[in-house]
């Protein structure tokens, strides 16, 4: 038992410190996926522990950006803005993935035009997950 333990107790820190801005943008992103694995393991239930934590102050919120759920399917090209909202991420984060090697490449790249192919980027959005 010390073990589920030990790991509650961390990703409880890393949700506070999520909460309290100290945290990357990478960590910001993992978010989600973080709180799906301790809902898995430890439910919504309080044990006699967190009785004890009453006095303690709630954690400020979370601002989870919203997935747009229109993204387009199939070979449909899609532009930045567009692949922000999707992915919940700023536009320059995408350029500087870009940039580092760790985003898919445009389908299309012109000057003033640059555009992916929507299952492209559906496919990366799959493998971010899948690592989370």
């Amino acid at each position: 038992m010390p073990r589920k333990n030990n790991m509650r107790t961390a990703l409880e820190q890393f949700v506070e410190r999520v909460a309290s801005g100290g945290c990357s943008e990478r960590e910001t992103e993992i978010l989600p996926s973080v709180l799906s694995v301790y809902f898995q393991q430890f439910g919504n239930t309080k044990t006699a522990d967190d009785s004890l934590e009453q006095d303690k102050p709630e954690p400020a919120a979370v601002h989870v950006v919203p997935i747009d759920s229109s993204f387009p399917d199939g070979d449909t090209y899609v532009t930045v803005e567009q692949i922000a909202r999707f992915l919940g991420l700023k536009p320059g984060t995408i350029w500087n993935r870009l940039r580092e090697g760790t985003f898919p490449e445009p389908a299309v790249r012109r000057k003033g035009y640059t555009r992916w192919r929507a299952e492209d980027i559906r496919m990366y959005r799959a493998e971010m997950l899948g690592a989370a």
